[in-house]
């Protein structure tokens, strides 16, 4: 009996150890929107929410970057729907970029940008 209990212990032991070393596991993202600057050479997510936390941002592919910082460079102003993870180092959050899903060219997510517009004087007033 002794002999069953401990070839079923192996069996279970070896069979959590493959399970352990399967191919990863499904990773899920969340999504973070905000508009994207540059500073000495990071870039910076500032999410569109009432925190309005920078991220310094780190690309799991290269493209996504080179797609980020071409955007950055023709558009003064836009905003991006990314899929990402964040990590804590150093008291600070960093926002690893596992896909950038939306970009909207021209706009600004952010209220306070919204509010400045709608409290702008008209450029041109009718007389």
């Amino acid at each position: 009996m002794k002999k069953y209990s401990l070839a079923g212990l192996g069996l279970l032991l070896a069979f959590s150890a493959a399970q352990a070393e399967s191919p990863e596991a499904e990773k899920f993202y969340d999504s973070f929107a905000g508009t994207v600057s540059q500073r000495a050479n990071q870039l910076f997510l500032k999410r569109c929410d009432l925190t309005a936390y920078e991220y310094p941002m780190h690309f799991n592919h290269a493209e996504d970057q080179s797609k980020i910082a071409g955007y950055l460079k023709r558009y003064p102003k836009f905003w991006v729907n990314i899929l990402g993870d964040v990590d804590a180092e150093k008291e600070v959050y960093h926002l690893t970029v596992e896909e950038v899903s939306e970009l909207h060219p021209g706009e600004s997510c952010h209220l306070t940008d919204l509010l400045d517009e709608l409290t702008a004087p008209a450029e041109n007033p009718r007389s």
